[in-house]
This record gives C-alpha cells, structure tokens and sequence, in this order.
C-alpha cells in the first residue's frame, strides 16, 4: 500500500527505479517495501547465472537453482508487501532530468517511467575467450568462481587455470591456482603462446612460502576446448595437435557492465569497468543514482549482490524521506494498491494460458460487472478500435462513489487495460496488467504468468500519512485483492464450461 504522485503528463511518479531484478535488485525492493516507498522493478529475463543449475556459497540456498532464488524473492515481494511493482521489460534509455529531480526510463515498448531515484542493478555480461569450444565449456567445466563452483568436483587428479586477459599477471594467476590446488592434486597454468608470462609467474612461485612441487606450467597455444566424457572434465587442444585432459579449468573473465546507462547517465567508472560506488550505500557520483551487484563490484557474487541491495536500500530511504517531493507534481495524492498473484497455482485448474487471460480481460472492458461487485450495470457509448467509452452505475462496495453514482470511464486495450474516470473531483484508474515470464507471451501455451490489479484515485486534500489515507488505502488494497482473485475465477470458470472460446470467437467481432 503506498501514496505515490501524479505527474501533470499523467505519469505515475514512483519512489525508485530499479533496472535488474536479480539478488541485488531484489534486496533493494524489499528494503524500500519495508517503508512504504513505492519501486518498479524491470525484469529484462536475462541473467548472467542462466546456465548454472546450482548455486553455492549462499546461506539458506545451497547448491539449489538461482532461478528458484530469483522466483522465492519476487514472490516474497509480490504475496507480503504492496508497494513494489515488477515490469517484465527491458529498459533502453535512461534520462536524468536534474530541473524536474527526477529520471525517466523508457523501456523496449516505448513507455517511459518516473522515478526520484534510480538503482542499477544490471549485472555484466562475460566477455569470452576467442577460443573454439570455450561457450560449451563455460560454466560446465571451465569456472569462472571456486567459491560458486568445483567443491563438487574436488579430488580430481589435475586441474587448469587460464592465465589470459585478466588473469594474465602472476598475482592472480597464482591465487587461483592455489585455490584450485585445494581441489585438485596439481595445477597447469596455462599462458596460450606467451612464454614470457609462464616464466614470471613461475618466478613469483618459487619465491613463495607455499611451494611448486604441485604446480606446472604450460606455454603452448592453444586451439580448442572440448568437454570431455567424464563429469565436468575439459581437453585442451595445442596447435601442434597434442591435447590435455584436466578435471575443470579456472578462468575469471572480463566483464562488461550491463545496458548503456552509466555512459548515458556520464557515471564514473572503476579501472576494472565496474560502476564506481561510494560506500556504505553505494551511491554513484550522479546524486540519486545508485548501483549494486555485479555491476558495481568485483566481487560478482550472488551474497555481495544481496548485501549491497540492502545497503543501498538504507540510503535510499534516508534521501527520500528528507526531501521533499518534486513541486511540479498535482496537488491530488494518488492512492495506489497494487496486487499481484501468480495466475496459476499447483491446485489450480484448468491451467489459463496468457491467451485465455487476455480474451477474459477484453471481456471485462465490455462487462466489468461480471467480476466487480461494486459495480452494477456497464453501458458502451462508444468504440473506436481497441478503445471504448463505457458508463458504469455503481452498486455498494464502490471507494469513490456510492451506491446508484454514475461514472464516465475511457478504456483502452494495449499492454495492459487502463481505465482511467472523467469526473474532475476524482480520477479512478484500475490497470489489469499481465507479466509474462521466460516464455511465455500471448501468443504461447506458456502458464507461468502473474496477473496484476491496481486500484487507485486522486483525491484531493487527502495527507500523506493521514488516518483517512491510510482508510482509503486499505480499500483500495482490499478492492484490488477482489478484482484479482473474482476475475481470473471468473475466466477460469467460463474456460470450464468452454464459454471463454465462445468469447474468442465474438472478441474479433468486436475488438
């Protein structure tokens, strides 16, 4: 439940844009839901673990899949708190407009979103070695992390570490091979062709404590990996045609930040091309702007990721509530109540395809007294393509009007149904919104979709924080909840009894 602005374009104004809705995205949302600050968290559905089916080294969640972890934090978000709003799109533009103190995102669809603050929590994409057999090998062989991974494959006979790009220096090199010597009983490091390099870290070695009897050196370039029969075993081809099996490889790649918005934004840059941060809250040096996880940390860990997201949710909160809003915004407060619910739980039948809601919703532009008590009778006055002018006759139960009131409503059908009222004294808006995850879209038999209603109005002279918002709020939280769960009953129950076909075949008639 939140009290957010109006923007005078129409715009909702929400506290906080948050672009990644990995772990570190996911912990700033869930501190800000913990004070009420509203957030939209943009989901691009790309994920630098994608590949990885377990993940370790993380309290409460080991060796278990990260989508799992992924799926358990927006749920939490979604089911406990009201404040928080995901977006399952990805974000092409961000605009710092320093007159208005505000950003403004615009995403792949070409709407455009409002925030006071910004959090990026994109993540980095691994750049690979120019190497054949090196993207079927990644994550599957060769590690990036011997934290994240190869405890499973420990005791192997022999195991690799690519001293290239980054590691190509022989304090790096040698940490990791003594990491993976714990793992292993020698180590190969390999330099691809630069013979140089094997002797200054073999240099560096012999000068340590620790000792080289189980470290080896290899010089030769190399022309291919393969992934070997065996578990997670990799072979290294040479030019000259010999090869090397090893029980996993070690490389740590370079990375590249996610998205062009720390060069849109002109942020500052780290000498490792992470975003610079200043702790503990991980401010960027544009006020407002704030990074986390991998996309502003060497350490690129999931654990870094979530601690990093809750610190940066902790300055968030102190900025926004010392200042004060941004005065170009309508003196009406808008009370919102999202609620959002996964539309096809395990008991659930029949199962609705993203089609089936789609067909269900349009039928409710038409017909909303069929899954809204509050409302009576709906009468169309006009239509002009996928947008229609309707007059509803309000029945008890209503927020903003009583029982027999007329409003005047425009609906129009797009990404989501937004019915927004005429009157001057109040201007009631309800969005059905579906999010569509991995893959499924309208057009697939895909299940695995979260259905949204929002509920809300501008009303004028209503404070902030005021017992009567918090009244008003918790109508229109408790509206919401009705409308979600009466409508997807609803279209559920007409597909039992085949009528949600029948509504197919009128909607092209119509629509």
């Amino acid at each position: 439940m939140s009290i957010g602005k109006l923007l005078s374009n129409g715009a909702l104004l929400f506290d906080v844009l948050i672009i990644g809705a990995g772990p570190a995205g996911l912990s700033t949302a869930t501190g800000l839901a913990r004070q009420l600050h509203t957030a939209v968290v943009f989901d691009s559905g790309v994920y630098r673990n994608a590949k990885t089916q377990h993940m370790h080294n993380v309290l409460g969640w080991d060796h278990r899949n990260p989508a799992e972890l992924r799926a358990a934090g927006r749920a939490d978000l979604t089911n406990r708190y009201s404040t928080i709003q995901f977006q399952n799109s990805t974000i092409e533009a961000i605009r710092h407009i320093e007159a208005q103190q505000l950003f403004e995102a615009r995403d792949d669809q070409g709407h455009r979103w409002y925030g006071r603050k910004l959090v990026l929590a994109t993540g980095v994409r691994d750049i690979p070695l120019d190497i054949e057999g090196y993207a079927e090998c990644w994550a599957n062989g060769i590690y990036h992390c011997l934290f994240c991974d190869g405890y499973e494959e420990r005791g192997q006979e022999t195991a690799g570490v690519l001293a290239l790009g980054p590691i190509a220096n022989p304090p790096r090199a040698l940490h990791l091979a003594r990491m993976a010597r714990r793992l292993s009983q020698s180590v190969t490091v390999y330099t691809n062709g630069n013979e140089q390099l094997a002797k200054e870290i073999q240099q560096a070695a012999e000068v340590s404590p620790v000792g080289t009897s189980w470290l080896k050196f290899d010089a030769r370039p190399i022309t291919r990996f393969e992934k070997g029969e065996v578990a997670k075993t990799v072979i290294v081809h040479f030019a000259a045609g010999e090869s090397k099996t090893e029980g996993f490889l070690v490389y740590n790649p370079q990375t590249e930040v996610n998205g062009p918005f720390a060069k849109q934004l002109a942020l500052a840059m780290t000498e490792g091309g992470d975003i610079q941060t200043t702790p503990p809250f991980h401010e960027t040096s544009v006020p407002g702007v704030f990074a986390v996880g991998d996309c502003a940390t060497p350490l690129k860990a999931v654990t870094p990721a979530v601690a990093m997201g809750s610190l940066a949710a902790g300055g968030l909160v102190a900025q926004l509530q010392a200042q004060r809003l941004p005065e170009f915004c309508l003196d009406r407060e808008l009370i919102i109540s999202p609620v959002t619910t996964a539309t096809n739980s395990p008991s659930c039948e029949p199962k609705l395809t993203a089609k089936n809601l789609w067909t269900g919703i349009l039928r409710v532009a038409d017909t909303p007294q069929e899954c809204a008590p509050y409302v009576s009778k709906c009468e169309v006055l006009s239509r002009n393509g996928h947008a229609l002018e309707r007059k509803l006759t309000m029945a008890n139960g209503a927020v903003h009007k009583g029982n027999g009131e007329i409003i005047y409503q425009d609906v129009c059908i797009a990404d989501s149904l937004l019915v927004e009222a005429k009157p001057e004294d109040t201007a009631a808006k309800t969005t059905f919104l579906l999010s569509y995850h991995d893959s499924a879209t309208v057009s697939t038999r895909s299940t695995d979709i979260s259905f949204t209603v929002t509920c809300g109005s501008k009303l004028k002279g209503i404070e902030a924080g005021s017992p009567e918002a918090e009244r008003i709020q918790k109508e229109y939280s408790e509206l919401a909840r009705k409308a979600c769960t009466s409508t997807m009953e609803q279209i559920r129950e007409r597909k039992k009894n085949a009528q949600l076909a029948v509504w197919a075949r009128a909607e092209g008639s119509v629509w």
